[in-house]
């Protein structure tokens, strides 16, 4: 959290924490750069949402085995912008809009809503038949 807010150390011009889950009242560091984020840096904390992060996290997948797959970057770029699979997310579109300077609804006590899945460095034994 403290990072999120060195605006100037990491060159940023505006931080967005991306999280579903709520932060303990008591973990009183984060509580204090939450507040410095939202109310003094002008920054914005956008609810991560299973069906907004699953297609992003699946590109990425792609993205990372493209040799697997046989896929060029041109290819992947093409197949986002032909799907609006980025213009049209609506967690890429929260964290682009104007940011409200507060605390987000419905947020959660849980982990995440959605394992991330891990990558694998060799994938000479992945079977890609389904």
């Amino acid at each position: 959290m403290k990072r999120l807010i060195e605006y100037e150390k990491f060159n940023l011009t505006r931080g967005c924490l991306v999280r579903s889950k709520n932060i303990n009242p008591g973990a009183s560091v984060p509580q204090e750069c939450l507040k410095i984020l939202l109310k003094e840096r002008g920054g914005e904390w956008v609810r991560l949402q299973s069906e907004d992060i699953k297609p992003l996290l699946a590109i990425s997948s792609v993205y990372y085995n493209l040799r697997t797959y046989e896929l060029t970057e041109e290819q992947i770029f093409d197949f986002i912008k032909q799907k609006q699979l980025a213009i049209n997310n609506p967690l890429i579109r929260e964290i682009l809009s104007d940011p409200s300077g507060q605390q987000p609804t419905n947020l959660t006590d849980d982990g995440l809503p959605v394992s991330i899945p891990q990558f694998i460095a060799n994938t000479d034994n992945i079977d890609l038949n389904l």
